[in-house]
């Protein structure tokens, strides 16, 4: 299961989003949890490090794209963040805010696509853990990304 969150606050481009990740599902049998917020303000307000993909619009009301991505970067480092806009210009912005991609709107399925398999493939399992089971006597073996274990370390 892959954790998304959309920022988007045109309902056409929203659409278009839900599209191409209900698209890839079907193509890939990869399933997505989505949740879709309307504007940064909304987003970073009690936001907390549960998502894999935010893809993002940059102009919207109440707090911009960029703001919020500044916002979301001092919280959650190593949220994949994908920018979705019409601006050509704040391309480059992104890179203020490791933004590991940026996708110009109409958005077409190919370059999504290409988005989304990029990124699956940096985050793909680097580490394997050897555990101990104490309740069962044994010794298991899980794979488990950087993220995940550290995401477990703190809850401990």
């Amino acid at each position: 299961m892959i954790r998304i969150a959309v920022v988007e606050d045109e309902r056409e481009s929203l659409d278009t989003v839900l599209n191409c990740l209900k698209r890839f599902e079907e193509e890939e049998g990869i399933g997505f949890v989505t949740t879709v917020f309307c504007d940064g303000l909304d987003f970073i307000s009690g936001y907390r490090p549960l998502y894999d993909i935010v893809f993002m619009d940059i102009e919207m009301p109440m707090l911009n794209g960029m703001s919020t991505a500044k916002k979301l970067r001092k919280v959650d480092s190593s949220v994949a963040l994908v920018f979705i806009t019409r601006l050509r210009q704040y391309a480059l912005l992104g890179y203020e805010v490791d933004a590991v991609g940026y996708l110009l709107k109409p958005l077409e399925y190919a370059s999504f696509r290409r988005q989304i398999e990029k990124i699956r493939a940096e985050k793909k399992p680097h580490f394997f853990l050897r555990l101990l089971l104490p309740w069962r006597r044994s010794i298991a073996w899980a794979c488990a990304t950087w993220r995940e274990i550290t995401r477990c370390l703190r809850r401990s």
